[in-house]
């Protein structure tokens, strides 16, 4: 008489009747290498389970490993996480892996921590279930936006470990003959209906509509169910690349393509881009270490800046953070382009007043300059070229003007002068005396344009 296949005799009831937590985690969609589930399914059905689960039982409840706690192994700074086995969401006796819960929280401890500056995934997992990857790929992207996170290919990294492993900054792996890829979804269901009948067993299911009970022992699947389930595959395999396009940057039709199931060899994987390279461990420890060094130089100088602008006159809430087109044109009616010019820098009406008043100052300290040098050339002509006679009068030198307190455009220039003097830019130190005196700022402007033939909007 046929015997049902090995792994569909596994039998539960034993097991359930211990009060074993968690069973269902191993029932719905899974993301794992073909090659070896199967050789776990057949160990298992070679096993005296009831007897393995009791004896896991004792041991949890001497050694207490539920208890709290996360205990990370750090080398120089950088924290190594191991994901070794098959992963389930709360972890099981028939693996070394942890639970994907466990190692969630392993994730997150390093990166909170400041004293821990990177991350290693130390991966050597055919896959696992669906259940509890996408949670554990999501802290792990997030972890990585934080400090570096690195996953290392141990010999295997596949599916929901590949899903996992595709979230970090970078990804490599040990040796060329390492395995990765593997990207796809399953479920495993056995019709049994034909065996049923041969053993004169009639199943009988009452069920509330036509997809409850899909897969029950004795049934047919029925064309209708299949598709159902191949819809909720697709679904799934369709979040497993999108994940990986996102960590790999890679477009999804290129992952699409990639998810055929396979199985790649790490050069392979690499031409593929599903990895970055192939180094020992301890060269990807101090490459992350370079990384993370970087990172906190790059920090450290946008902190610097926040700072520096931070302590600049602070413009009023009511001041937008840039000024229009509109805007600048009504303030700089006569210079086009210098309000182009604020315009692409993004300046504030404020700032663009600031910035124009260097301007403007700048000019007239040339013009100075250079009146000067054109006065004492016309001196040194006029005293080369003279003959006074005798009792004539002398001919008076062109006098420079007399810079007087009462002067707007000086006393401005004066006060800007001794700001710069006392430590202040010369756009901070006219944004000072701008914001300080309103009034001074509005004669000053006045008095350039009547000397030079210009105006600027207040």
């Amino acid at each position: 008489m046929p015997q049902p296949p090995t792994t569909a005799a596994i039998d539960l009831r034993e097991i359930r009747e211990l009060g074993v937590r968690n069973l269902d985690q191993y029932f719905g969609l899974w993301a794992v290498e073909d090659t070896r589930f199967l050789a776990m399914l057949e160990r298992i059905g070679g096993m005296d389970l009831a007897a393995h689960v009791k004896a896991n039982l004792t041991v949890e409840a001497v050694s207490g490993s539920a208890a709290g706690g996360v205990r990370l192994l750090v080398r120089d700074h950088v924290a190594i996480i191991d994901i070794e086995g098959t992963l389930t969401k709360h972890g099981s006796s028939l693996s070394e892996a942890n639970s994907t819960i466990a190692l969630r929280r392993k994730v997150r401890a390093a990166a909170a921590d400041d004293e821990i500056r990177g991350l290693i995934l130390r991966i050597d997992s055919p896959g696992g279930t669906v259940a509890g990857t996408a949670d554990l790929g999501r802290d792990v992207a997030e972890a990585a936006e934080r400090k570096p996170v690195y996953a290392y290919v141990e010999d295997l990294t596949a599916s929901a470990a590949y899903w996992i492993a595709s979230q970090a900054s970078k990804v490599y792996a040990n040796d060329a003959t390492a395995f990765v890829g593997s990207i796809g979804t399953f479920v495993g269901l056995y019709d049994l209906s034909g065996l049923a009948g041969q053993l004169g067993i009639k199943p009988v299911v009452i069920k509330s509509g036509r997809f409850k009970a899909t897969g029950f022992e004795g049934t047919e699947i029925t064309g209708e169910q299949k598709a159902l389930l191949q819809e909720l595959v697709d679904k799934t395999q369709a979040e497993f690349n999108a994940a990986v396009a996102r960590g790999r940057k890679l477009a999804v039709a290129r992952v699409a393509e990639l998810a055929d199931g396979r199985i790649h060899i790490a050069p392979d994987a690499q031409r593929l881009s599903l990895i970055d390279g192939i180094q020992t461990l301890d060269a990807t420890l101090a490459e992350v270490s370079r990384e993370a060094q970087g990172r906190s130089r790059t920090s450290a100088r946008r902190s610097s800046a926040d700072k520096e602008t931070t302590s600049m006159p602070q413009e009023t809430n009511d001041t937008p953070k840039a000024a229009s087109i509109a805007e600048l044109k009504a303030a700089f009616p006569d210079d086009p382009t210098f309000t182009l010019d604020a315009a692409e820098k993004g300046l504030s009406l404020l700032q663009a007043k600031a910035a124009y008043c260097e301007r403007l100052q700048e000019e007239v300290e040339r013009r100075d300059e250079q009146l000067a040098a054109k006065d004492k050339e016309i001196g040194e002509l006029k005293a080369k070229a003279a003959k006074p006679k005798i009792g004539a009068e002398p001919v008076p030198e062109t006098a420079t003007a007399t810079v007087t307190h009462e002067d707007p455009i000086a006393e401005f220039q004066s006060r800007v002068a001794a700001k710069v003097k006392a430590g202040m830019s010369r756009q901070e130190a006219n944004r000072s005396v701008i914001a300080e005196d309103g009034d001074l700022h509005e004669a000053y402007i006045t008095a350039y344009n009547r000397n030079h033939g210009r105006r600027i909007a207040s």
